[in-house]
């Protein structure tokens, strides 16, 4: 992670913005922002916990804030490795393995999700706000066709177990494919794990989706408010960015982050949509975006 961070804010950020500038801006911040931020931290950490909760009912929120700040350490790699890392936490807390499993499984679906919607009902607000433009239009269009695919395959995995296991098999051979363009061997079928899959996870989800559903949707808000509290803190006001563009330009680099999962936090991805979209619909100083994006 520190090499990651070392790459990210030591060459990548300094090539395209100056410093100085940037910690001008942060400079501004006064203590009740700085103490509002960290109560929006503490509270984010909390509703992570409970989306873990959702999976592993019972599960406290103290050992759940620490899977969620341990994964977070590895966010910077690809997929699954916070889910392992959640997986090692749920597993010290007494879990067996397959509850385990399956809600490290279920803490990465769950809130991906939550991500594919956030277009749509930022599409929604938009409308209503009279600002809707082709682009909002067109994201929230290839958020709904993701969703439609993802609801396909969901169903197909629930219809039974051939169709469960055709399911996997290709996504065996997707994944090999993929392998097989950096010189690593195929995949094993994935049909008896994706079986395996589907008797733990359909079970937890039929009987705590509304739970999981509202712990993402705060999560979500939760970090919306945070974009949000940065731009205003730092001196962009509603009349430079309204809070619906905000929240369209929000929405629209989480899918990214999902959509482009080169690392599982969306790290670098996420932060470029959000300020290549805040400069794109505002004459905000790139300086105070990009301080903004970091805080």
């Amino acid at each position: 992670m520190v090499l990651a961070l070392v790459a990210v804010f030591g060459w990548v950020i300094p090539s395209i913005i100056d410093y100085q500038t940037v910690w001008e801006s942060l400079k501004s911040l006064t203590l009740l922002d700085i103490v509002s931020l960290l109560a929006l931290t503490a509270a984010r950490i909390v509703s992570e916990s409970f989306i873990y909760r959702a999976m592993l009912p019972g599960l406290g929120i103290w050992t759940g804030s620490q899977a969620y700040t341990s994964s977070s350490a590895v966010t910077v790699l690809p997929p699954p490795a916070p889910s392992i890392v959640q997986y090692a936490y749920f597993r010290s807390a007494g879990y067996d393995a397959p509850a385990s499993a399956t809600a490290a499984a279920g803490t990465f679906v769950f809130p991906q999700a939550g991500r594919l919607v956030l277009p749509v009902f930022a599409l929604i607000a938009l409308v209503i706000a009279r600002r809707a433009d082709a682009s909002s239009w067109l994201i929230a269009g290839a958020a709904t066709v993701v969703l439609l695919v993802a609801a396909v395959i969901v169903w197909l995995i629930g219809r039974s177990e051939t169709s469960a296991r055709w399911v996997g098999r290709q996504l065996t051979r997707v994944i090999s494919w993929v392998l097989a363009r950096f010189r690593r061997d195929p995949i094993s079928d994935l049909g008896p794990a994706v079986i395996d899959f589907r008797d733990n996870v359909y079970d937890v989800v039929r009987r705590r989706w509304v739970f999981g559903s509202v712990a993402v949707a705060v999560n979500l808000g939760i970090s919306f408010a945070m974009l949000l509290a940065s731009l205003r803190f730092l001196g962009i006001g509603d009349s430079e960015l309204p809070t619906v563009e905000v929240f369209a330009i929000f929405a629209a680099a989480f899918l990214a982050g999902t959509l482009i999962p080169l690392t599982a936090g969306g790290l670098g991805v996420v932060d470029l949509v959000l300020i290549l979209g805040i400069e794109a619909v505002s004459d905000v100083n790139t300086s105070v975006v990009v301080a903004a994006v970091v805080v």
